[in-house]
């Protein structure tokens, strides 16, 4: 605000501002070295993820030639397998996030018991979804309105397929791990190689068993995903920095893994219920 010159006489003149230079005030030297480090690790990450869905796809290709007739089958089988699975992988998700807060406490021993304790926690939720799964048999498509004479055929696949679960949160628990410690690479490299054993027993078992031929090669797809990534993790150099090989000492507990993952579960299994929801309705 401005005064009339009679009350300011006598005040010494402002002196005039300066704005620093632009290079002083956006230091984007500093930014930039932030890219390549990040595409590293983003890349093999968004390619593991893409891995994921390519043996899926596979699946539903390889079925659709040979055996066209049970694909229905297939797709619903799908529905509570796809809901478990999506879920699981988000109550996992504290394992990458206490992983990495680990290491960055300069803890890395902490890293190390926290793939311990997920590994522990994917195989539990993988066998409540098994066991859930088997008990419920063909009354979970019949809640939905699904007619018997599809609900049963699309049971016996389910039985099958739901056992590829626990060996699937086996892999993301370990990739997690690996993402945490900035080596996403071995996990996408094994997927893609569990891909194409997928591809394998797809055509070597579908044109016999059909639908069921399919899910036994999901099965044996992720028997390998799981024990590799597993094998690679305990046999790398950096294992026993990070506790793999032997007791770690102290770090995140269940609790800290379930405070992560438990919201992210309940989120990612209500997206992936909505998705799931069309392939009832069709099947209705």
């Amino acid at each position: 605000r401005r005064f009339p010159r009679r009350f300011t006489a006598g005040w010494p003149e402002p002196r005039p501002t300066r704005k620093p230079p632009l290079k002083a005030r956006l230091p984007m030297a500093a930014t930039r070295s932030f890219v390549a480090p990040l595409l590293r690790i983003a890349g093999p990450v968004a390619l593991a993820r893409l891995g994921i869905l390519g043996m899926a796809t596979v699946d539903l290709i390889v079925v659709g030639q040979q055996a066209p007739d049970e694909l229905p089958y297939q797709l619903l089988a799908g529905v509570p397998v796809y809901v478990f699975l999506v879920a699981a992988i988000g109550l996992l998700q504290g394992v990458q996030v206490l992983a990495a807060r680990s290491i960055g406490e300069r803890n890395p021993l902490g890293a190390g018991l926290v793939l311990r304790r997920g590994l522990i926690l994917a195989i539990v939720a993988g066998a409540v979804s098994v066991a859930a799964t088997w008990g419920a048999g063909a009354r979970v498509f019949e809640i939905l309105g699904i007619e018997s004479a599809l609900a049963e055929p699309s049971a016996r696949v389910l039985r099958v397929l739901v056992l590829s679960v626990p060996l699937h949160l086996l892999y993301i628990a370990a990739t997690y791990f690996l993402e945490a410690i900035k080596k996403p690479g071995i996990s996408t490299a094994i997927m893609w190689v569990a891909n194409a054993v997928n591809l394998a027993l797809n055509l070597l078992w579908v044109p016999e068993h059909g639908a069921v031929g399919s899910a036994w090669a999901t099965v044996g797809a992720r028997v390998f995903l799981s024990a590799a990534l597993l094998l690679c993790i305990f046999l790398m150099r950096e294992s026993v920095t990070f506790g793999v090989r032997k007791n770690p000492g102290a770090g995140p507990g269940y609790g800290a893994l379930l405070a992560v993952g438990a919201p992210a579960a309940v989120s990612q299994a209500a997206e992936a219920g909505a998705f799931q929801a069309m392939k009832v309705i069709a099947g209705r």
